[in-house]
Formats: C-alpha cells, sequence, structure tokens
C-alpha cells in the first residue's frame, strides 16, 4: 500500500494519547483511547495488504506471518533482552522473574491471555507489570493469524462482494460480544480478541467500502474525526465498561480520517507528527517500562523525564532495529531461518534460566538475599482452598465442626486470609465461608472487574441454613466509594445507608454478628516494595489509621444493631507500629493488607470470641 502521511500522524496521536495517560493519568484520563484508534488502524491496513494479494492471486499466508514478525518481533525482542539486563542490575528476586515470564508471553504473543488469567484480585498492580502493555500486540498478532486465512476462504469460494459482507457481519457480532462482555465479564473483554476485533473489523470497512466524497466534506470528515478524538481521549475514563458503547467514540473518529484521506491535512503531515508517527511504535514499546520504573522507584518529575527518554528510546530503536532489512522470501519448509525466531530462541532460553532459578538469587548476598527469598516465598503464599460445598447456588468453603450450629463468614478477601485461623482453632461450629475477592457484600458498590453475585444474593443461603453468628467484613468500604468530588457526598451517604441495610437485614436472622473493621494496610507492608526500595523500618500505628480516614467516616454514621460487635484488628496487631516483619525476618503479609497464612494463626486472636461457643 502506498504511504499515507494522514494514518502515520494518526500513529501519532494515538502513541501521544497512550503515553499522556499513563504517565499521569490526570492530565488525560481517556488516553487508553490511543490503542483502539491503532487497532482500526491496523485493521484498515492488514485489509488493504490481503485483499490485494487476493486480487493479484498472489497471497501467501506463510509470507504474511513472516512480513507481520519481521515488523514487530524485533523491536520488542530488543526491548526484552535490554530490561531483561537492566533488570539483572535493578530488579529483584520477583520482579526479575516477573520479567523473564512476562517477556516469554510477549515475544510469543499470549501475554493478553496471562494478564487476563492473572488480573484476579491478588494481581500485582499495574505498575509493577513491566511489559503489561505488550497486550495489545498480542490481540493484534492473533488477528493476523485467523484474519488473512478467513478472508481467503470467503473470497475464494464466494468472491469479494460476499468478503465485504462478511466484514460487516463480523464486526456486528464482536462489537455485541463487547457490550455484552465488558459489563458480566470486564477483565476478559479488556484483553481478548473477540470482543477487540470489531475495531480492527471497523478498519477493514473503511477500506473495503470507501466512500466518494467530495474534497470539502473530506476536510471536514477529517476536522471532525481528530476533534472526536480528542474529544474521547478526556471524556471517557477508566472507570468506563471497556471496550462498550464508548469505544465508538474513538474508532468512529479514526474511521472518519480513514476514509478522509487527507495527505496535506497540517492536524497530520506536520514534521512533529510526521516524525512521531515512524516512531511510534517504539515510542509505545519502550514508554511503559519507563513508566513502571518510576513507579518503582518512586521517581520525582519522572513526567517530563520518562516522555523523554520514551521519545529518544523510541526514536532509537527505530532506526537501529525497526529499521533493519529483514527478508521476507524464507519458505515455510526453512522456518527456522527466519530472523524473528533466530532473535527470540535465545531471548526465550535467558528467559527460562531465570525462571527456573527464580530471578537468579546469586545477584544478592547476605541479608538482601535471604530478605529477596522471603519475599517471593511471601507473595504466594495465601491459604484459602477452592469451595467444596454447594448450597442454595452458592460456592462456599465448608469446615465441619462437632455442634449442629452454624457459623457464616461473608465477604471479600479479608474475610478469606482469616481462613487458615478458623480452620486451625474452630472445631465447633460448622462454618461456611462464602466470599469473593474484590467484592463488598452491598449490591450498590460493584467492582467493574468481576461478577459479585456469589455473595451479594448471599439471601438464597440464609433461607436455606439457619446461623447462629456470622461474621463480616467493613474492610475497603473506602475503596468502592465514588472517585468524582462532585458526587462523592450524595452517593457516600447512599451506600452508607444501602450497607446499613443489608446489616440490619443479617443481624435479624442471626443471633450475633461480628463486623471485622480495617486490617493494617499500606505500600510499607507489601514484600515487593520492601525489597525493591530496601526500607524495612515498621510502620508508625497512626499512619495505618490515617489511611482509613473515609472508612472510619462512613462506620461512624452506621447504624448498628444492638446484636452486631465490631472487631478492630488493627488493635490487636499493632502496637505503636506496625511491624511488617517476624522476629525471625519472615514477611508477614503477603501484599500490602493480607495477612500470609502462619500470620494469621499466630495472631488472629480477636477471631476466638466469634468461634467459641
Amino acid at each position: 500500500m502506498k504511504f499515507r502521511t494522514d494514518i502515520n500522524g494518526l500513529r501519532a496521536l494515538a502513541v501521544a494519547f497512550v503515553v499522556i495517560f499513563h504517565f499521569d493519568e490526570s492530565l488525560l484520563q481517556g488516553g487508553f483511547v490511543g490503542v483502539d484508534i491503532f487497532f482500526v488502524i491496523s485493521g484498515f491496513l492488514m485489509t488493504g495488504i490481503v485483499l490485494g494479494k487476493l486480487e493479484s492471486n498472489n497471497l501467501s499466508i506463510w509470507q504474511f506471518y513472516l512480513s507481520r514478525a519481521n515488523r514487530i518481533l524485533p523491536a520488542l525482542i530488543f526491548l526484552c533482552a535490554a530490561w531483561l539486563f537492566i533488570g539483572y542490575f535493578l530488579f529483584s528476586l520477583i520482579d526479575y522473574k516477573a520479567l523473564a515470564k512476562d517477556s516469554i508471553a510477549s515475544i510469543l504473543f499470549l501475554s493478553n491471555f496471562s494478564y487476563w488469567k492473572t488480573s484476579g484480585y491478588f494481581a500485582a498492580a499495574a505498575n509493577e507489570k513491566l511489559l503489561l502493555h505488550t497486550w495489545s500486540l498480542s490481540v493484534e498478532w492473533q488477528f493476523y493469524l485467523i484474519y488473512p486465512v478467513v478472508l481467503a476462504v470467503i473470497y475464494r469460494l464466494l468472491g469479494l462482494g460476499i468478503t465485504k459482507l462478511a466484514l460487516i457481519i463480523g464486526l456486528i457480532l464482536s462489537f455485541l460480544f463487547s457490550i455484552y462482555f465488558s459489563e458480566s465479564h470486564s477483565v476478559a473483554s479488556y484483553f481478548l480478541l473477540p470482543t477487540r476485533a470489531w475495531e480492527m473489523l471497523l478498519g477493514g470497512i473503511a477500506f473495503v467500502y470507501p466512500l466518494s466524497l467530495n474534497e470539502n466534506v473530506k476536510r471536514i470528515a477529517h476536522v471532525v474525526g481528530v476533534i472526536l478524538m480528542l474529544v474521547s481521549s478526556f471524556v471517557i475514563s477508566s472507570e468506563m465498561a471497556w471496550p462498550g458503547y464508548m469505544a465508538l467514540l474513538p474508532c468512529f473518529a479514526t474511521y472518519l480520517v480513514l476514509i478522509s484521506n487527507q495527505q496535506r491535512s497540517p492536524i497530520t503531515n506536520n514534521i512533529v507528527a510526521q516524525f512521531l508517527g515512524k516512531w511510534s511504535y517504539s515510542i509505545y514499546l519502550w514508554h511503559w517500562p519507563i513508566v513502571t520504573l518510576g513507579y518503582y522507584y518512586s521517581l520525582e518529575n519522572w513526567f517530563l523525564i520518562g516522555i523523554l527518554l520514551s521519545i529518544v528510546a523510541g526514536a532509537l530503536s527505530y532506526h537501529f532495529i525497526e529499521s533493519a532489512n529483514l527478508s521476507n522470501k524464507i519458505p515455510l519448509t526453512r522456518f527456522y531461518k527466519a530472523k524473528p525466531i533466530i532473535l527470540s530462541i535465545p531471548v526465550i532460553a535467558v528467559c527460562a534460566f531465570i525462571i527456573a532459578n527464580n530471578g537468579v538469587a546469586t545477584r544478592f548476598s547476605g541479608e538482601q538475599r535471604e530478605l529477596n527469598l522471603q519475599a517471593l516465598e511471601a507473595i504466594g503464599d495465601f491459604d484459602y482452598p477452592e469451595p467444596n460445598l454447594r448450597v442454595a447456588g452458592h460456592d462456599v468453603r465448608f469446615i465441619e465442626g462437632t455442634s449442629q450450629d452454624n457459623i457464616l463468614f461473608i465477604g471479600a478477601s479479608h474475610i478469606e486470609h482469616t481462613y487458615p485461623f478458623v480452620k486451625k482453632y474452630n472445631d465447633f461450629y460448622n462454618v461456611y465461608y462464602l466470599t469473593q475477592g474484590g467484592c463488598f457484600i452491598t449490591p450498590s458498590m460493584k467492582n467493574p472487574k468481576w461478577s459479585c453475585k456469589n455473595i451479594q444474593n448471599y439471601q438464597s443461603l440464609l433461607e436455606e441454613v439457619v446461623f447462629k453468628k456470622v461474621v463480616t467484613s467493613f474492610y475497603s468500604f473506602d475503596s468502592y466509594l465514588p472517585k468524582d468530588e462532585e458526587v462523592s457526598v450524595k452517593e457516600v451517604q447512599q451506600r452508607i445507608e444501602d450497607y446499613n441495610d443489608i446489616l440490619s437485614d443479617i443481624a435479624d436472622q442471626t443471633e450475633h454478628v461480628y463486623l471485622l473493621l480495617g486490617d493494617p494496610r499500606g505500600p510499607e507492608f507489601d514484600p515487593r516494595r520492601t525489597v525493591r526500595v530496601g526500607t524495612y523500618a515498621p510502620i508508625p500505628v497512626e499512619d495505618v489509621v490515617s489511611s482509613y480516614e473515609l472508612h472510619d467516616m462512613a462506620l461512624g454514621k452506621l447504624n448498628i444493631p444492638k446484636n452486631v460487635s465490631l472487631i478492630n484488628p488493627i488493635e490487636h496487631l499493632c502496637t505503636e507500629v506496625c511491624e511488617f516483619l517476624s522476629d525471625d525476618g519472615r514477611f508477614r503479609y503477603k501484599d500490602s493488607n493480607h495477612a500470609r497464612p502462619w500470620f494469621a494463626e499466630e495472631a488472629m486472636n480477636y477471631l476466638l470470641t466469634t468461634i467459641n461457643p
């Protein structure tokens, strides 16, 4: 296809949106739409390439794959290799092992599946995943694998007209999937191809249905498209289900720019846009690890420095890596000689070595080595089994006791981390654990990432089983409150009232309710951060308590029924300070707020009152 300056300018806008968003979300809250813009562009270009080859009867699926691999993989492999080298000197065992795993997933174009599967409640924060941004490359590659095959089959069997129609049908189906799953399974919807394909197919439709417009209309369409992109980058936010209805805005905007085909527009065809457009892929590759580095070490003034580093690294990567001339003429029978495969094998081998050696502990010595090993052990240490009983449509964890009386533990992960203590010390009650990590019991307090029905539809379980006691948690009430200051007062009050109703409802159906308040929490408790920054001092209890200001405000507005007792774990787990290391050097917490099983068994004596007859 002929080079188009408007598409190159679109790339510049898209990468600028994404980079600004990642370095400072408050400046451009919808900047992540840059990825959606890239998807539409990709669909347009790939449709042009594949249909052009089909119409000239010289499409080779293998050569198409090879050309895409030659375009994408060298810069990606170099990025992974460079950070593996940097990480050897800078990263903890946890971070280095994670980088090796993510590098393999990225090079094999499976990272979207990896991040989908590891985006559960206990997943590391997004800013700790150095290659998180490669999920979009994996989605594109999966599209590249399927798309030319499907187009070729339909084109050769049914002709060009039906092929065009198939694009429309595919777009509609994928868009419907996107709308449905972005609400019900938002993590899968965000990361997986079926709900993203419509964006690329929209680009394909822009190619196969070029509209006959006069130049004035085209100029207007071009300007309107750019304006809509800018609007979407400001009005859309990460709080929205994505990619849902609102994804139409940036995607349609991109469609308008593509069909308008304005090669002389000063908006997209200026020296800055053209250079950024050329470097956009490499800038995209490098910017996120640089963002993460600033987060790792809490670097100040990182916005301007980080963006400048991203542009410089992207420019260098483009000129020295992307611009390398790799042959596309290797036959399938000699696939092992393809440059991307040759380049990827040693990097994957190094990654496998790092994983097998738990981040290469020999990089450290003495106390630092021991703490790194302890931290590596701590982050995966959480003793909460799979459900072993289904009651009234609910999956529960059941601990059998010697009596006929029952206790219900209901809530999120801060109910779950009590399980080791209860299992060890309870022998009287039949204990039911009805939980869902990341969920609050009140239906109005939703988690956009996953369904909370298992605990929010608790009533059917209470109707099926008579519970003498119920234990629940008020932890993280503040985490589910709206972030918008203009609506927060009204919504906070409404959610407090909703929780009051739930608490009263449960209290009416049992003899006694125990409400667990806040656990010790804060980034200082997280083993990842501790070994990263090398700070091992205990945390003043007032710092922990102050993090619960909004939480305590809401608690003060509750109408606590008479048969509800409050238990404050901080009063039992902290003195004047909150320790996160034991006397023998073990981490007490697996992350910033969840107790490890051994520490739960040792320290959660405040739960005895809940399980004693």
